[in-house]
């Protein structure tokens, strides 16, 4: 009996494997937060030892790294060593309490990184969503991996996605290296290593690379209900795009910004909207026809985006000056984050999980107006920076009845006309400040791959809610809302 609980002990990773919805985003997430206190705590310690300063980023990275090392083996043992008891005790092969994997593949994900020239938590957040993509894609040779008797099947496919996830955010964190006008300090180190100095902004360009960070970041998380002025706010702070400081507002310090950089981020939404418009070209097609007389379904289609457009684009155009005097700052931002975080999470329990049975719009063709006029009302609060437009539109809408597949693309369609006057609205205006400031290169090199990712972001976004919802989504905004403000706190 003793032996059983401490079976289930390991394989659970210490009891995450029983937390409700997506029980492996909590073990990689327990993961995550073992890295950081590791991190911090070392950080600290060092600091009270007086160790020299310049030495403390490298010796940051071998404790977390060896911490980690040590993880991921004692994780496998444990997950090979309690694999037939866990199919005797839950039932089947690789049961979903079954969290111990995760725990060896997120460790595996966590190795190596150059924390000691970029934020923790920034290098954090970038191996916990590659894993948790790996995890899910499952490349090759994971699938076959997966077949393998007892816990080496179980363990295996998720190495595996660790050392793919890995990869990713070596590239990607050392791509924002060669994007940055110098190197962040830790935020562990931020207290005793002094920031580097870097140019005004004011008299920086928008280099090539820049151009192609930005466009990723606007790709991958315009159409994700994770907030894409939020994260291009922090990747324009760590590429020196920005700067805390310009004057203060209702909640405390604005951003000084590089020339344009507004326009610019919102000129490479053509490319988000290409790409919806491309996945979505027999809806796009049939509004067309309808608007020519010629598909009653396709005019009315039209006609409830328009419904849902409208408010927002009022509001807008009425708080347009007062939104960018007081709202576009890390402070408001951390609380659209957190606030929309826990509203994802809420709105999925109480409107999804806990009524699953009832009746639904399972179809675009089956929207009434009255539900797209809601979600367009709800679409105002996307004004507020941080707040994610897809995430009000998808939360919206599953409140008032669409299921969840229904609700995304509801949502992603409604992107077009919402975005495409605000690009056509910023491209008009500050065309000349944006060729002098990113240059017709920068524009294409942004447009283009944000267009790129946002294909691939989209077609896998109505995959994850098929298996996964939205809660993970939840989860991820508390978390980057707090290592944010923990940022801001080490920078300001």
């Amino acid at each position: 009996m003793s032996n059983n609980r401490a079976a289930k002990l390991v394989i659970t990773g210490l009891g995450t494997g029983y937390l409700p919805i997506a029980p492996g985003t909590w073990g990689s997430l327990a993961v995550c937060l073992l890295y950081l206190a590791v991190a911090l705590g070392s950080g600290a310690i060092l600091k009270a030892r007086g160790i020299p300063r310049e030495q403390v980023p490298g010796m940051i990275g071998v404790a977390v790294s060896l911490m980690m090392l040590s993880l991921a083996v004692l994780s496998s043992i444990g997950c090979v060593a309690f694999g037939r008891i866990a199919e005797t005790i839950f039932g089947r092969k690789d049961p979903r309490q079954c969290t111990i994997d995760e725990w060896a593949g997120q460790a595996v994900a966590l190795l190596l990184l150059p924390i000691g020239r970029v934020s923790i938590w920034l290098a954090v957040v970038v191996a916990f969503l590659a894993f948790r993509a790996m995890d899910i894609i499952k490349p090759s040779p994971a699938r076959r991996l997966e077949k393998l008797p007892q816990g080496w099947g179980v363990l295996t496919d998720d190495l595996v996605a660790g050392v793919y996830a890995n990869l990713i955010a070596q590239v990607v964190l050392r791509v924002l290296l060669l994007a940055m006008a110098a190197p962040l300090v830790t935020a562990a180190a931020a207290p005793i290593i002094p920031a580097p100095t870097r140019p005004p902004v004011m008299e920086q360009k928008i280099t090539a690379v820049q151009a192609a960070v930005l466009g990723v970041v606007e790709g991958l998380t315009e159409y994700l209900p994770v907030s894409s002025t939020g994260h291009l706010i922090l990747t324009g702070q760590a590429m020196g795009l920005t700067r805390f400081g310009g004057g203060s507002g209702l909640f405390g310090p604005k951003l000084i910004k590089v020339p344009a950089i507004d326009a610019f981020e919102i000129v490479i939404q053509l490319g988000a909207i290409l790409a919806v418009a491309g996945l979505y070209r027999k809806r796009v097609a049939q509004m067309a026809m309808g608007l020519l007389g010629r598909s009653g379904d396709g005019l009315r289609l039209a006609g409830m985006l328009l419904v849902a457009f409208l408010p927002s684009a009022v509001v807008g155009l009425l708080l347009h000056k007062s939104i960018k005097e007081h709202l576009f700052g890390p402070v408001p931002v951390c609380i659209a984050l957190a606030v929309g975080g826990a509203a994802m999470i809420a709105a999925e329990y109480f409107f999804w999980i806990r009524n699953r049975a009832r009746p639904r719009t399972a179809s675009l063709d089956a929207v009434a107006f009255r539900q797209a006029l809601i979600v367009g009302l709800a679409q105002c609060l996307s004004l507020w920076p941080g707040t994610s437009r897809s995430m009000v539109t998808i939360v919206a809408a599953l409140i008032v009845g669409m299921d969840m597949v229904t609700a995304a693309e509801f949502s992603f369609l409604l992107a077009l006309p919402t975005l495409g006057m605000a690009t056509l609205y910023e491209g008009a205006k500050s065309f000349h400040a944006l060729l002098a400031s990113a240059g017709t290169g920068g524009l294409i090199i942004g447009l283009v791959v944000s267009w790129i990712v946002a294909a691939l972001a989209v077609k896998g976004f109505v995959r994850w809610l098929t298996r996964h919802g939205l809660i993970p989504f939840g989860v991820y905004r508390l978390l980057l809302a707090g290592a944010l403000y923990a940022w801001f706190l080490s920078v300001r």
